[in-house]
């Protein structure tokens, strides 16, 4: 719904004041922005049009329509999973059993290069909170929704070779889950401006980060959604 924390932006309530107690100020203003949100009855954000955010989208629906899956994920297509008390909702990417799964296509080669170096959770949280955070609120949305444990996360980190950018133009022209209007930019853009991998780097297209979701992650971050909850009011 309209003004509903979201998986995507929630780790800024994770950030403190200098007291280490209070909020600081990325959550203060997450908080701000979600109840200008309700006021006006509808999102304040427009960047599902900018280019990080649509080559995101594209480079999600090439992967999971093109790379083969085990048989064991299932591939959520941006199901809505909504909190059954609180205005907390996400859209996790998959799911493998008990492990939740987000792909992420940075748009800048060296936001890739940082990511595909992350070795262990605490790693992703230094380097980004907001993915970090987005996994363990997405793992608490489907207990919430399935009645399921979810203890494990993947982060699935992707590049495309050179040679793959023509398949992704061709999903910008063909996919009716994007409206055109979000990757009509790809049509005009050269081969230079995008991110993609030449043949002989010693990166690979695909990374994999695998870790426990820990109780303690869970239970601090649905006691800051209640904080904030709160605080809004």
């Amino acid at each position: 719904m309209i003004g509903d924390f979201t998986s995507s932006g929630i780790g800024d309530l994770m950030k403190v004041a200098k007291n280490k107690i209070d909020f600081g100020a990325p959550a203060l203003a997450y908080i701000e922005e979600k109840r200008f949100e309700k006021k006006l009855g509808r999102s304040l954000s427009k960047d599902h049009n900018a280019r990080p955010t649509s080559w995101g989208n594209l480079c999600e629906i090439y992967f999971y329509t093109k790379k083969e899956m085990p048989l064991s994920v299932e591939v959520l297509n941006k199901i809505r999973f909504s909190h059954r008390d609180l205005a907390w909702s996400g859209a996790p990417d998959g799911l493998d059993g008990d492990m939740v799964i987000d792909l992420k296509s940075p748009y800048t080669m060296k936001s890739f290069c940082q990511l595909s170096e992350c070795k262990t959770a605490e790693d992703l949280l230094k380097l980004n909170h907001l993915y970090f955070w987005q996994l363990v609120s997405n793992a608490i949305l489907i207990e919430q929704e399935r009645g399921i444990k979810v203890n494990n996360a993947k982060l699935i980190v992707f590049c495309p070779q050179k040679r793959e950018l023509y398949d992704i133009r061709e999903v910008a022209r063909t996919t009716n889950l994007l409206r055109p209007s979000e990757t009509r930019w790809l049509e005009y853009a050269e081969d230079d401006e995008l991110p993609y991998l030449v043949e002989g780097s010693e990166y690979k297209s695909i990374y994999e980060l695998e870790f426990e979701i820990k109780k303690e992650w869970k239970d601090a971050l649905i006691e800051n959604v209640k904080k904030a909850l709160n605080y809004e009011r």
